[in-house]
């Protein structure tokens, strides 16, 4: 429909470019059942998409009248497609996931009605690292909360799910607020992150493909700059970005084993990615070894 659409560049679009035709029969299927959950889901998640498209997604920059305008049809759209299903009852997480992210686009009253609605998700679905990451994002200043909030929320959700998943909600938490904010980094917990990512990536149910996407995520965090306003700010996240990308350097030399590079996309593309891994082997590939990078891991030999 939009072949010339690029998500990285968080632009909005109009209906003249991408007109919401292109999701109706998402939407009518929804309309002729009812009753099917599945059908009201996934034309409720059309619109979600269809939403932010419309402002121009997390990072835009300015999004006009008419782009907020709608962003806010089709977010209420959304709503009124899932409100009236209990998740709770059908045994849904993705009712409680859609409503969360409902809310967190512009639908929740205050901190306290997001909180409620992501209580509710991770209830249903308690090792979703998204569930975490997603919430840690829209507890920033620029959304419902504060740098406070993000370590209140880090710490508590890994005191409520330490048992079942390790530290891993502390960092997914903290990594879905700083890939957009790097400010939120003074209130982490450098250690705890990175125990952290450990076990977000062991205990998935596809350990090789949770390392791709942290590692994507941790390069992204690196390579990003962004404006801070005070010194003694910029010293401390400097130094904290400094600690990740040693963090991400062992973990490309000792966890990556096959690479997919679909999952480092749209940032990063499929011809970027071996450059990408190669920094963490630098002094190896200068000294003219050769990297092989499969199944078993990383194996170095000479050439």
């Amino acid at each position: 429909a939009l072949p010339e659409y690029d998500p990285a560049a968080c632009e909005p679009v109009s209906v003249n470019a991408l007109p919401n035709s292109q999701i109706e029969n998402f939407v009518s299927a929804a309309q002729a059942h009812p009753d099917r959950i599945g059908l009201q889901c996934l034309a409720a998640w059309m619109r979600l998409e269809m939403g932010w498209i419309r402002r121009g997604g997390d990072y835009v920059d300015f999004s006009g009248d008419d782009a907020f305008q709608e962003f806010d049809y089709h977010i209420k759209a959304a709503w009124d497609l899932t409100k009236d299903i209990d998740a709770q009852s059908v045994n849904s997480p993705l009712v409680a996931e859609i409503r969360y992210r409902c809310k967190a686009a512009g639908g929740a009253t205050g901190l306290a009605d997001l909180e409620k609605a992501h209580a509710e998700w991770v209830a249903l679905d308690p090792k979703n690292m998204e569930a975490f990451s997603l919430h840690g994002m829209f507890l920033l200043p620029r959304w419902y909360g504060s740098y406070d909030a993000v370590a209140d929320a880090a710490q508590t959700a890994c005191a409520a799910h330490h048992t079942n998943t390790g530290l891993a909600s502390y960092a997914a938490t903290y990594l879905g607020a700083i890939e957009l904010d790097h400010a939120a980094m003074i209130g982490l917990n450098l250690g705890l992150f990175k125990d952290g990512l450990l076990d977000m990536t062991e205990r998935a149910k596809n350990p090789s493909a949770a390392l791709n996407a942290v590692c994507a995520r941790l390069y992204d965090i690196c390579t990003r700059t962004y404006a801070i306003t005070g010194k003694g700010e910029e010293k401390q996240i400097v130094a904290h970005k400094k600690v990740l990308k040693i963090i991400l350097k062992k973990f490309i030399r000792q966890g990556m084993g096959t690479v997919t590079p679909a999952i480092w996309e749209p940032r990063w593309s499929e011809l970027e990615v071996p450059y990408l891994l190669a920094e963490a082997f630098e002094d190896e590939i200068i000294a003219g070894q050769h990297v092989y990078l499969d199944h078993m891991g990383a194996t170095i030999s000479q050439p």
